[in-house]
């Protein structure tokens, strides 16, 4: 209690510090996390981890985002979530809940990592057919270089994105079409993002007290709001808002490529000299950002895409009306931009690749399938004997099953 009254009595930039330097000094320590999470949200790259991440978030779960962090990174953040948790708890809450975020088991220190939980939890594990993940893979598009741009930047520079070729190290984003030959790279899954779901499993077998495995399937958007509410009774969060329009509003898809970048704008008037710093991105980015202000989310919300959010730094907001000329600007930008990004991604839609060529390459390539297919019965061996069900129900993954390996 005399760290709730003393963390209550500081300022938010004071607590943030201190949270910081306790955070290191437990993980040096060896020292468990606080117990004041309430579940665990597993899943691996390819199935829809970010989309499930953002329905979360509108459940009012707190939760957090990794993406290749240390295990001593990781256990820096939820540390100081945890422990704000567990006072936040204390002086009454807003009734949030708390999960643990996993999708990734081959970070550095993740064993001292795994090892830090304490307490018994139960874990929603979100899956996908393999094949499915494959091709979910392989389809993803994105920038060689910084995304920062100007309004007189051509539109076309800032949408022309690439398919990734994984068999480069760092990912090469340059070319044309999906390239097949990354299957292997993506097979061999050397950084522990793909094919993990077991491993999470062991890694965690001494704190996880049930799994509650669901399809991708489940959350698209016919059946992500009936998804989240049964999952809301069974693990004690928030209902869901049914009216929302996160159900019907494709998550990441073809935008993830282009999308987010940064408009930095010289500014006129009484602002002159400085540079206004616009944020183009995902709705199911922004949502974890602080310090945000969204900026014409009317004319977002005439677009095909009403998951684009413009956002700028609240401390910049106040240059606004010191030149009242840059939302003018900005807004005729936005409109060319968006008959742009339409073009763009009927191009990306039209070079994707299917789970149908996927099989093909497998099939060509026996010595690629026998290394997925040592991988999959091991890495599908806890869901078989819990959920054998979602497993037989994965089409693609049946008819990889059949191939003739020799």
């Amino acid at each position: 209690m005399r760290l709730y009254t003393l963390m209550t009595s500081l300022g938010k930039g004071s607590v943030r510090f201190m949270l910081r330097i306790w955070s290191a000094v437990a993980w040096k320590l060896g020292a468990k996390l606080p117990k004041s999470y309430d579940f665990f949200y597993l899943s691996s790259h390819g199935v829809g981890h970010n989309a499930m991440l953002g329905f979360l978030h509108h459940c009012g779960v707190k939760l957090n985002w990794h993406f290749e962090e240390s295990g001593k990174q990781r256990y820096s953040n939820l540390y100081q979530m945890l422990l704000k948790a567990k006072y936040a708890k204390i002086g009454g809450g807003g009734g949030e809940s708390y999960a643990i975020a996993l999708s990734e088991c081959g970070f550095d220190d993740k064993d001292k990592f795994f090892s830090t939980f304490a307490k018994s939890a139960p874990a929603i594990c979100l899956v996908r057919d393999p094949i499915g993940v494959i091709k979910s893979i392989l389809n993803l598009s994105g920038r060689g270089g910084e995304g920062v741009f100007t309004l007189d930047t051509p539109y076309e520079q800032i949408t022309q994105v690439g398919f990734g070729d994984f068999t480069q190290a760092p990912i090469s984003w340059g070319e044309a079409s999906p390239h097949l030959a990354s299957i292997a790279t993506i097979v061999e899954d050397s950084s522990g993002h793909i094919f993990i779901q077991n491993s999470l499993q062991e890694a965690l077998s001494h704190t996880l007290s049930q799994t509650h495995y669901i399809d991708m399937q489940q959350i698209t958007s016919q059946n992500a709001y009936a998804t989240m509410l049964d999952l809301s009774q069974k693990f004690g969060f928030n209902a869901p808002d049914k009216d929302s329009v996160i159900w019907t509003t494709k998550m990441f898809g073809e935008l993830n490529g282009v999308l987010p970048f940064s408009l930095h704008i010289p500014l006129g008037g009484e602002a002159s000299g400085q540079v206004l710093e616009v944020s183009i991105t995902l709705e199911q980015y922004a949502m974890w950002q602080r310090g945000i202000t969204y900026l014409l989310q009317d004319l977002i919300k005439q677009t095909p895409f009403t998951n684009i959010a413009i956002t700028i730094p609240s401390t910049q907001a106040t240059l606004l009306h010191k030149d009242p000329s840059i939302l003018p600007r900005l807004e005729s930008f936005m409109q060319g931009f968006i008959e742009a990004l339409q073009k763009r991604v009927e191009y990306i839609n039209t070079h994707k690749i299917t789970e149908a060529q996927v099989l093909d390459f497998l099939r060509e390539h026996t010595d690629v399938a026998k290394k997925l297919e040592a991988t999959l019965e091991r890495e599908l061996a806890h869901i078989m004997r819990s959920r054998a069900d979602i497993v037989e129900g994965w089409g693609y993954y049946q008819q990889f099953k059949k191939l003739r390996l020799v």
